[in-house]
């Protein structure tokens, strides 16, 4: 049993997974039709259709036969229905001396704390050398290969989070720049606020949905952005879904439309 997916083990659902078509066809294994529309003597199938051979769920089309197992097993009492957003390290999270600071620390037992605004911005130290730490055997650890152990002043830093001076340990992963190029359009609906990001009057009047223009199903956000593969598709979505978790934004979708250049 794993507990994700994107490892490249097959799933035994060769009806519906390419992959597991060919292991079920190199080594003549049962194929079981369980979408109707394809030919499955020929290649799995992954679109969508109307559920077979699968007792209760027969007839519905794949999205219903989804919410009809989410459902029986709610009122079963074996699971809940639940939205999780996931983001690969190697994506957002860089080892690198650009970029911006995440501005987390760690407290004794490893516990995050977000920094309070009195305590931001994170500015970087001046760093005398570029060279990353060596590993060694008494240093086998990613993040002792990292730059910023050799600043070990602010790495390790004394704050009071609210219950007193402690001992804490600095984030030492950095934002890969595209994240803040990512939501800085949302500073262009109020560029002179020097209190906050932008106020949510004016986010909402520049971003907000416009039901009456575009329908009862507008979610907001521009009409179209243009821009690299990880603005138009991955930052943007998890910086919006990051400032309505804040309460800053007021759409739900920062971009109708993305294109890469």
């Amino acid at each position: 049993m794993l507990i994700g997916y994107g490892t490249g083990a097959i799933m035994a659902v060769p009806g519906g997974d390419q992959r597991d078509w060919d292991f079920a066809t190199e080594f003549g294994l049962p194929i079981v039709e369980t979408v109707a529309g394809g030919d499955i003597s020929r290649a799995a199938s992954s679109g969508d259709g109307e559920v077979v051979n699968s007792g209760y769920l027969n007839g519905l089309s794949v999205a219903s036969a989804k919410e009809a197992i989410t459902e029986r097993l709610a009122a079963q009492g074996r699971a809940q229905a639940r939205v999780e957003y996931k983001l690969r390290d190697w994506l957002f999270a860089r080892q690198r001396y650009w970029g911006e600071p995440f501005p987390i620390v760690y407290d004794e037992d490893g516990r995050a704390h977000p920094l309070p605004e009195s305590a931001l911005r994170s500015s970087y130290p001046t760093c005398p050398t570029m060279r990353r730490c060596s590993w060694t055997p008494t240093t086998p650890t990613a993040s002792q290969r990292r730059r910023w152990p050799r600043q070990p002043t602010w790495v390790n830093v004394e704050m009071d989070l609210g219950d007193g001076f402690k001992s804490y340990t600095r984030d030492t992963n950095v934002m890969p720049q595209w994240a803040a190029s990512s939501w800085y359009e949302l500073r262009y609906t109020d560029p002179y606020n020097k209190e906050e990001l932008c106020d949510k009057e004016n986010e909402a009047y520049w971003m907000g949905p416009r039901p009456a223009e575009h329908g009862p199903k507008d979610p907001g956000g521009v009409d179209l952005y243009v821009g690299g593969v990880e603005h138009a598709c991955c930052t943007c979505s998890m910086c919006g879904s990051g400032t309505r978790c804040c309460t800053t934004s007021a759409t739900s979708a920062p971009r109708s439309r993305s294109a890469d250049w």
